[in-house]
């Protein structure tokens, strides 16, 4: 007897669930629409799209022809390129024998490039430069600007050290034609050896723009003023890993000598009195 209620009782129960889904049925697909997210429904024009702003309907106008933005410089300003006369133009291949051109910009000739600063490095610039090289240098050149950086340990392509090795220079064999540590890749494309210490500034700021080798361009990511910035921090540390002891001053040049002894050398770097 109490095993048929209970039947019944479950029966009553599963029509008042059925009656009550049937109920709510006409609400749900009122909440259907509701749900529905319009994301290729973008308020923001887009370009050439028809819209009432202008009254041909245009939502964008092309620039004038002639149009200069404020504070925009030309295009063969020293800030934007690093390049000098000479090296914005497309020349003839020295090598003999052949008649291929030479690309604006190209390092066939040590004079292609600005070997000053366009304006004039303060203590913040080179704060400044400091932390963009920390930033989008590092990984790959490594702090020291040695090309000892993190992503090289897994593989990548290791850049050339921007602290010359001239004792390898000076001591390799007169048959040995591969280039030294620390002496630029792409002036050794055209057969120059050149220390990277001694290459252009406007050479660095070619290749920060442009781009090199396994070296991604960095344009877009870094405003020109601030690769200006990250070249003078890479002369500071140029410096750094190379400078004598009497170049230090006096309150520093006892410390900088100990360290020196101890690690057996004679000179702050390293590298070249």
């Amino acid at each position: 007897m109490k095993a048929k209620v209970q039947r019944k009782m479950g029966k009553g129960k599963n029509v008042r669930s059925a009656v009550a889904i049937f109920c709510l049925l006409p609400f749900a697909f009122f909440l259907i629409p509701a749900c529905q997210q319009k994301m290729a429904q973008q308020p923001s024009f887009r370009a050439l799209e028809e819209t009432p702003f202008f009254e041909d309907g245009r939502a964008s106008r092309p620039l004038e022809a002639g149009t200069v933005a404020r504070g925009q410089l030309s295009g063969d300003h020293p800030l934007m390129t690093g390049l000098t006369a000479e090296g914005r133009k497309v020349k003839k291949s020295k090598e003999e024998g052949t008649t291929s051109e030479v690309l604006a910009g190209s390092p066939d000739d040590i004079k292609n490039y600005v070997d000053a600063f366009p304006f004039k490095m303060g203590e913040d610039d080179l704060v400044r430069g400091m932390q963009r090289f920390t930033i989008f240098c590092t990984p790959c050149h490594g702090t020291l600007g040695d090309g000892k950086g993190k992503i090289v340990e897994r593989g990548y392509l290791k850049p050339t050290s921007y602290h010359a090795d001239y004792e390898f220079a000076k001591h390799r064999k007169a048959d040995d034609k591969s280039l030294p540590p620390g002496y630029s890749r792409g002036f050794g494309r055209y057969r120059l050896e050149l220390p990277m210490d001694q290459v252009p500034v406007g050479y660095y700021f070619e290749v920060i723009t442009k781009g090199f080798g396994g070296m991604p361009d960095h344009a877009a990511q870094i405003p020109p003023a601030d690769r200006w910035r990250i070249i003078a921090y890479i002369r500071a540390l140029q410096l750094s890993q190379a400078a004598s002891l009497k170049e230090l001053p006096k309150d520093l040049q006892e410390t900088a000598k100990k360290a020196a002894d101890e690690a057996g050398k004679d000179k702050v770097g390293g590298h070249h009195p």
